[in-house]
């Protein structure tokens, strides 16, 4: 089997990187190493790693602090494996997801990286929604650069990379920040290499205060860069792409204008029926009152002829 390493950056996580380290060492996959990188922590983050350096597969590397990017490339420096995964230190892995992305790989050689679905979770790992990767977009297999141009929809944990493909399209951006990986997965599909999709909840994405995710500022200025970037790498992939989705938008402004017009239509239906509908009610209250009332003449007419039958036997008794 392929050796596969799992890189693991930690900056000041140390009380959930216990649970990514023993979900990367314990994978079913056992051809692996693990190397954590401890990107200028002040907390425990060494002590937590140390636990582990019994396991021969664990690698811990401690380096000043260069921010997340810089710690995946120091991880890629260090690792051998023919495939690699990236695992943030506050996220985890379902047991078997290597074995399954390895596998998926393996049987398909022109894919150049796979991704799985993941679970998003609160800081306590309870699980918070029911978001998919696989319908988040039209097209999650082979090239899917148009996807990604729409947005970053799956995070680093979710994919097993082939090493090949960080030799061609180069490592990490530094600059980039949070989205240092959506650039990479960018640069990777832009120059030709396909994905596959395997549909199951492999990977558990930690959604919490403390996640780069958070920093709305730095999320948005670190993507505006991405497509900056991209667009000068890649001006005629990036323009078929972003044609292609303004195309997409003018089919749903279209098919929006055709239902708001066959809302239009049946709305003034359904008030023409509203309107019927309350003049027979009118009509029906009016026959009920008019019922009501030929009844209580009725019953008063009964009494009126049962009285004078009563006194017509009176006259003839006497």
């Amino acid at each position: 089997m392929p050796l596969v390493s799992i890189v693991i950056p930690c900056y000041n996580q140390a009380k959930f990187l216990d649970q990514a380290i023993r979900s990367a060492l314990g994978q079913t996959h056992r051809d692996l190493e693990v190397v954590v990188i401890n990107d200028g922590s002040t907390d425990n983050t060494p002590e937590v790693a140390g636990r582990f350096l019994s396991d021969p597969r664990l690698r811990l590397m401690n380096q000043r602090n260069a921010g997340l990017p810089a710690a995946r490339n120091s991880g890629i420096r260090e690792s051998r494996g023919e495939f690699i995964n990236f695992l943030d230190s506050d996220d985890w892995l379902a047991e078997d997801m290597i074995e399954t992305l390895v596998s998926t790989l393996i049987e398909n050689p022109e894919a150049s990286f796979s991704y799985c679905d993941l679970q998003i979770t609160d800081s306590n790992g309870t699980p918070l929604n029911t978001f998919s990767v696989g319908t988040a977009r039209e097209v999650v297999n082979g090239d899917i650069f148009g996807s990604l141009v729409i947005g970053g929809y799956f995070p680093p944990l979710a994919v097993l990379l082939r090493r090949s493909v960080l030799d061609e399209v180069g490592w990490f951006d530094e600059d980039l920040g949070g989205h240092a990986d959506y650039d990479l997965w960018l640069r990777a599909s832009a120059k030709g290499h396909r994905a596959l999709y395997v549909d199951r909840k492999l990977a558990y994405y930690r959604a919490h205060d403390g996640s780069m995710s958070c920093n709305w500022q730095h999320m948005s200025s670190t993507r505006e860069a991405a497509f900056g970037k991209i667009a000068r790498l890649c001006p005629e992939r990036f323009a078929q792409a972003v044609n292609q989705m303004i195309e997409d938008r003018e089919d749903m402004y279209r098919a929006h204008t055709w239902l708001d017009n066959q809302y239009k239509e049946l709305k003034k239906w359904v008030d023409e029926l509203q309107k019927g509908k309350d003049w027979l009610e009118g009509q029906w209250r009016m026959l009920q009152e008019c019922v009501k009332n030929r009844d209580a003449m009725i019953d008063a007419m009964r009494k009126e002829l049962q009285e004078l039958k009563h006194q017509r036997r009176e006259r003839i008794a006497k």
